[in-house]
């Protein structure tokens, strides 16, 4: 399309309401690729999601960034009434998933590619990339809600990595300062 140029508000407002799913019964070999909407119609994206396994209720978390404009029309060209936040809901199946919740939300500051790393059956390490930084920010909890508590330190020259390139980082032993 000529003379139509997208930028990162345009397309975060106006993208995808689904994530694409597959389905493997060996995890090497994928089929069955569809889109699977999860995300209410004001909601002008749905982006990068990480999911967790929650065995006490046998449904898995998925938790990805969605931004929101004040326009519920398809259109999405209101002002901002939700930045790109993280928002949550379950599934058991891939193919049903709850309402979405609003998980984290920084109000005037976005908060996007969350990554839980688990230490162990109830303490998780999370990162996201937050706007001030656009450096994944580090915090630890038991459990997957509640408070957590931000971590000091941060992934040497991480400047604009995604909050999963954490993972890679601790497993290649990189330095945390």
């Amino acid at each position: 399309m000529a003379g139509v140029q997208t930028n990162w508000d345009s397309a975060s407002g106006n993208s995808s309401r689904a994530i694409i799913v597959w389905e493997s019964s060996d995890l090497i070999h994928w089929t069955d690729e569809r889109p699977l909407t999860v995300e209410d119609e004001a909601v002008g994206m749905a982006w990068a999601p990480d999911v967790v396994w929650m065995p006490h209720g046998e449904s898995i978390l998925c938790i990805g960034g969605a931004f929101a404009e004040d326009d519920s029309s398809s259109s999405h060209t209101g002002d901002p009434v939700m930045l790109n936040s993280l928002r949550s809901d379950y599934t058991s199946d891939f193919r049903v998933f709850t309402s979405p919740q609003t998980y984290i939300s920084l109000g005037e500051e976005t908060a996007i590619d969350l990554s839980f790393l688990q230490i162990n059956e109830s303490i998780f390490v999370r990162y996201y990339v937050d706007g001030p930084t656009t450096s994944p920010v580090p915090g630890d909890q038991q459990g997957l809600f509640g408070e957590w508590t931000t971590l000091d330190g941060k992934v040497d020259n991480s400047a604009s990595f995604e909050a999963l390139c954490v993972h890679n980082a601790i497993c290649q032993n990189i330095t945390l300062s």
